[in-house]
């Protein structure tokens, strides 16, 4: 294995970082489309006969394009961007989904070539039809996108407070297809097939499930945790009908295999680590609940609610919190009845879609639909409200994450041979846990000041303590807009700083080592001087003057009146503007530096 990655990275060519604009020609894989346009991954061919996965953004949905299709477009493309200085590292979020480029294409530069009819991408067009036959019934809107999320695994439909409320109240997992929904959909197809089965004709009857299953991980998107649940069940229907035993372990590794040599970078996705380490840890921890007589049904069956609840919990708790930097502390009382409610939600959508696809009126299944969902809305509003529902903004290293898992393995080995040595280094490894997270935890000065990157404005942030302000040049009636992107552009600088809000900096602000008045500041005994207007004066010596949009005079006028140490030029200047004012400046010999990132910038 490890020569074979040693040879993979010597003979790795690295795509070039822009492919000048002309004709591409590809198949789309998938297209999430949203209030901006369609979102289409595109696996294209590229001159030299290469191939390249790019994510397309099509600004329209008067032409809906769908996975299959074939389609040409014109267009640049352009390698995902590293990450300014503390923004959110958004290359490698489409790095790890195997993105290759980006692009944007013009609606009249795309054309859809032909479709393609293969039984594979017929199924994958199951996916939007499905919704769009929900979206006939009856069902209240909220029921219904809910419905759609649980059946097809598109979220994207939810609204964003619902999204987060499930994840405050512990049961976001609901929202993302895993081996619950896949377990409840194969008991649905049994009791179909159960006629079948009584005619003595199992073996079809299991065949035709483990079809139905694949089928279903094919609509859903092939995503991790579907394909691992469709392997594992489909080990367990093969084995019956082999008539051999059936190993949990050897099931999820099989699924392990299988994924990764058809998409070795799922390996780094939260959703594969998820997975695989919420079942790990339910097959472990769950195994001694199981053991347990209880002559009592139901409170057999609700300890073993609770077991799995907490077991998932303690596979998935770090690896969650490292990606997302929350935990939700009362998922107890979340999941259990939800995971209760889910089956028959699932199968009154699964009756509903059948309905109206044949034209059958299902007004009463669309109602009990509509009262389970608000007993599930009602159970996340109220825990999600609870004080101290979540703990938010939690940043560690992740080699905190190698000892906590040691933590676990050493546990379960106490729990099932229950010798001293186990339980010895299970409490060893709990303190190495906590001592690492000590360790390793993050320490930031008590404020921060930095000039961001923006296409229309020039801003910049400063912290002190757990307050954030950004001071930018944006007309007010565009601050609320600014002040969203730059919220979602550095989350995670303003979560890993415990700075849960930003808000738009007064004109006068003495604060710390901050001093700002209108557009002059200064921050540690350096001063600013923000030049966004054509009139500006003389406010004693300035260390740098930042030349942003909106100034169109002569930049030579700056360097005589303000006489600034440094000339700044802003990423917000006109491409043209910006490369005459570098001209100018280079030519008389003035301190200059740029902040727009191109070739011609230096």
């Amino acid at each position: 294995m490890v020569t074979v990655i040693i040879i993979a990275a010597v003979l790795y060519t690295p795509p070039p970082a822009i492919v000048e604009k002309e004709i591409y020609h590809g198949i789309v894989e998938q297209n999430k489309t949203n209030d901006s346009g369609q979102h289409l991954t595109v696996k294209a061919s590229l001159p030299g006969g290469k191939h390249a996965t790019i994510l397309l953004t099509y600004p329209t949905v008067s032409t809906q394009v769908s996975p299959g299709d074939s389609i040409s477009f014109m267009s640049t493309l352009n390698q995902p961007k590293p990450p300014d200085l503390y923004e959110n590292d958004y290359a490698a979020t489409l790095r790890r989904n195997g993105i290759e480029y980006t692009a944007f294409v013009r609606p009249d530069n795309l054309n859809i070539t032909g479709r393609n009819t293969s039984l594979y991408w017929q199924i994958r067009r199951l996916r939007p039809i499905i919704g769009d036959i929900l979206k006939r019934s009856d069902l209240n809107a909220s029921s219904c996108e809910f419905l759609i999320a649980i059946l097809t695994g598109d979220s994207s439909i939810l609204p964003e407070a619902t999204r987060t409320r499930f994840s405050s109240s512990g049961v976001a997992h609901v929202l993302a297809l895993s081996g619950l929904h896949v377990g409840v959909i194969a008991i649905i197809l049994s009791i179909v097939m159960f006629p079948l089965r009584m005619a003595g004709n199992r073996h079809i009857s299991t065949a035709i499930i483990i079809i139905a299953l694949c089928g279903y991980a094919v609509m859903t998107g092939l995503s991790p945790s579907v394909t691992r649940s469709v392997i594992m069940a489909s080990t367990i229907g093969i084995g019956f009908m082999l008539r051999r035993r059936y190993s949990s372990f050897n099931a999820l590794l099989l699924a392990v295999i299988v994924i990764l040599f058809f998409d070795p970078l799922a390996l780094f996705k939260p959703g594969f680590q998820l997975s695989f380490s919420a079942v790990a840890s339910i097959l472990i921890f769950s195994v001694p609940v199981y053991r347990i007589k209880i002559k009592n049904r139901l409170l057999y069956y609700i300890i073993s609610l609770f077991t799995v609840t907490v077991a998932a919990t303690l596979g998935t708790a770090m690896i969650s919190a490292y990606h997302f930097h929350t935990f939700p502390c009362y998922f107890i009382l979340a999941n259990i009845p939800i995971i209760i409610l889910l089956p028959f939600i699932l199968s009154g959508g699964i009756i509903i879609l059948f309905a109206e696809a044949t034209g059958i009126d299902c007004h009463i299944v669309c109602q009990a639909v509509d009262c389970l969902y608000s007993i599930i809305d009602g159970i996340t509003h109220s825990i999600a409200n609870l004080p101290g529902a979540t703990i938010k903004n939690i940043h560690f290293s992740g080699w905190t994450i190698i000892p906590y898992f040691a933590t676990l393995t050493t546990l379960a080995l106490s729990i099932f041979y229950r010798q001293r040595i186990w339980y010895f280094l299970s409490s060893a490894f709990i303190i190495m846990t906590a001592v690492t997270l000590l360790a390793t935890a993050p320490r930031y000065p008590e404020e921060e000041f930095f000039i961001t990157r923006a296409t229309y404005e020039t801003s910049a942030m400063y912290r002190y303590g757990k307050e954030a302000v950004l001071i930018t040049t944006a007309a007010p009636q565009n601050t609320s807009s600014v002040i969203f992107a730059h919220q979602r552009r550095f989350s995670d600088y303003l979560s890993s700083r415990d700075a849960d809000s930003l808000r738009i900096a007064p004109d006068t602000l003495i604060t710390g080592s901050m001093k700002r008045i209108g557009n002059v500041l200064c921050y540690n005994d350096v001063t600013y001087h923000f030049i966004s207007t054509d009139s500006f004066t003389s406010t004693g010596f300035v260390d740098y003057a930042i030349v942003c949009r909106g100034f169109k005079g002569d930049i030579l006028d700056i360097a005589r009146i303000i006489s600034p140490d440094t000339i700044l030029l802003s990423n917000d200047l006109h491409p043209r503007r910006h490369d005459r004012y570098l001209d100018s400046l280079r030519i008389h010999n003035i301190p200059h530096r740029s902040l727009k990132k191109y070739k011609n910038a230096k």
